[in-house]
């Protein structure tokens, strides 16, 4: 008999069950509060506290912010189906994964409807029927959601308790921030959450409802953050393993030239700020040769990348400012290729060559935010001007770190700082508990929160909005791609930035847009912290980090 095959459990992974803390809608349910109270999560035969949903009944519950994980019901009497869905809002509870209405009408509760539905099981199951059986104590689902709801369907069902299985990452975080603004505190908190959720599976995932995938690209602003937060970083060097292995050349990373230059820069950034150089050395420094030659291959004399697809990101996807874009990217990408072979003393022709011809472009982006960002980073002529006009308008989360640091340098602190918060911010009205895929402030104009439904004339904040593939529904509420506001708020606001491979040297230079502050920064081996305190700056470190305080 052929010997089973046994893969280790991912390390540093623990699961928690989490009670409900809010009743949110009930119809034909009887003792529904029960469900919020702590009990013993064991079942006997004679409980007297349960909660009864009879036909047709339904209870929505609110565990208060946004888990990673799934559903255990501890059922008394059942042997019925029952309709179990999860939600990222409220709303999004009422959704129908298949159909073409986007929201169900029940007890009387209506929401306009749309043209097709804006749910989906997309990446993970949030919605299906269950035969719920007689004294069970089972778990349900894997996926991304603050709110539950159950739907008895055939007969009456007694529960005793619905609890979350809330599944997370176990690493000793480091990484702190405070300052006198108590929305910045919560930005930096909720950015910090929407990280430590997607670390899963000892990877970084993108989303923990859809795209729970390894996307190299959106991997950039996460790594930031998590080296920003977490000194164990082994969860970056397995996905930036993973894509390595999984993508053979002359293959592109997830299928896209671009995400093969995004995977150079995430490796560097590992490298660089953790000191781990066998991560280079190991297994990617071949690699990165290769890949630098095939890419100086698709560089035209003239400066123009000719891959097969170019791809800076949705909102400029197939917009004139995707070409100047997308070249910024690769001379990011190319200039941390460089910093990488130089660790052993090799100078890359091909790194050179690239850049080389990337100066000869003379394109400039006229209009997205995101483009004038990398163009400017990277050295490239753009307005400044265009990052801060309008505000936090036109801002996204997945170039939230480039937009905000660039207009720090480039344009105006004070005005970076008021988008920062504006931005985020507006999240945060709507109820928000981990940062989304995507967001416009000007959703919010009638908009309601993600913790209620609409009332009549309101918007829905989740089901009404999103773009291109993240329409309604499938619109993630929990990307971890949002989460590179941390590291703007680590460099540009607290102001440490690393200046020697492995973190061994460090400049500190404030900017006290949201009055006194304090944080603690992980480098190389140890960590930094800085306070500000009337003006006054003082910075300490780990033995062996050198910190100069600039002016």
């Amino acid at each position: 008999m052929k010997e089973a095959i046994i893969q280790k459990s991912v390390p540093d992974m623990i699961k928690e069950y989490v009670f409900p803390v809010r009743v949110v809608l009930s119809h034909r349910a009887d003792n529904p509060l029960s469900l919020l109270k702590q009990k013993d999560l064991q079942l006997a035969l004679n409980e007297k506290d349960l909660t009864v949903i009879k036909k047709g009944g339904y209870v929505v519950l609110d565990f208060g912010q946004e888990l990673s994980g799934g559903v255990r019901i501890l059922a008394s009497e059942a042997n019925g189906r029952v309709r179990l869905r999860l939600g990222e809002s409220v709303s999004e509870t009422f959704s129908c994964a298949v159909g073409t209405e986007k929201l169900a009408t029940d007890d009387g509760i209506k929401i306009e409807s749309a043209e097709k539905c804006a749910g989906c099981n997309d990446h993970a199951v949030r919605d299906a029927e269950f035969f719920l059986t007689i004294l069970s104590d089972q778990e349900y689902f894997q996926s991304g959601f603050r709110f539950v709801r159950l739907d008895a369907l055939e007969k009456d069902v007694e529960i005793k308790s619905i609890v979350a299985v809330y599944t997370h990452a176990n690493y000793r975080r480091d990484g702190f921030f405070r300052c006198e603004n108590d929305t910045v505190n919560r930005i930096y908190e909720t950015a910090a959450r929407t990280l430590t959720l997607c670390i899963q599976n000892g990877m970084l995932w993108d989303g923990i409802k859809r795209d729970r995938l390894v996307w190299v690209g959106d991997m950039y602003p996460e790594v930031l953050a998590g080296l920003d937060l977490y000194g164990q970083a082994d969860y970056i060097r397995r996905a930036i393993d993973f894509s390595r292995r999984s993508t053979p050349l002359p293959e592109w990373m997830n299928t896209m030239p671009v995400y093969s230059l995004w995977w150079i820069m995430c490796l560097d950034e590992y490298v660089y700020r953790t000191g781990d150089t066998d991560a280079y050395f190991t297994d990617n420094a071949d690699y990165l040769k290769k890949l630098t030659a095939q890419f100086d291959g698709y560089v035209t004399e003239e400066g123009e990348v000719a891959t097969p697809g170019i791809f800076l990101d949705w909102p400029s996807h197939d917009l004139p400012d995707e070409v100047p874009g997308v070249r910024a990217i690769a001379m990011l990408a190319m200039r941390a290729a460089d910093r990488l072979f130089r660790l052993d003393g090799y100078v890359c022709p091909h790194t050179e060559s690239v850049m080389g011809k990337l100066k000869r472009a003379s394109v400039k982006p006229k209009d997205k935010k995101q483009a004038v960002a990398l163009s400017l980073l990277a050295g490239f002529d753009a307005d400044p001007g265009l990052l801060t006009s309008g505000g936090a308008r036109g801002m996204s989360t997945f170039m939230s770190w480039a937009v905000l640091k660039a207009a720090h340098d480039y344009a105006s602190p004070a005005a970076a700082a008021k988008m920062m918060e504006d931005y985020y911010g507006a999240m945060l009205e709507m109820g928000a508990t981990s940062f989304w895929e995507d967001f416009d402030v000007d959703w919010t104009k009638g908009a309601a929160p993600v913790d209620r439904l609409p009332e009549p004339g309101e918007k829905d904040i989740h089901g009404d909005f999103g773009k291109h593939c993240y329409i309604g529904f499938r619109h993630s509420l929990c990307h971890a791609w949002s989460s590179g506001v941390i590291d703007y708020l680590v460099t540009r606001i607290l102001g440490v930035r690393i200046t020697s491979a492995g973190g061994k040297e460090v400049t500190v230079k404030p900017y006290a847009a949201f009055g006194d502050m304090e944080g603690v920064v992980p480098v190389g081996k140890g960590t930094v912290r800085v306070k500000v305190e009337k003006g006054r700056v003082t910075a300490t470190a780990t033995a062996g980090i050198k910190v100069t305080v600039e002016d």
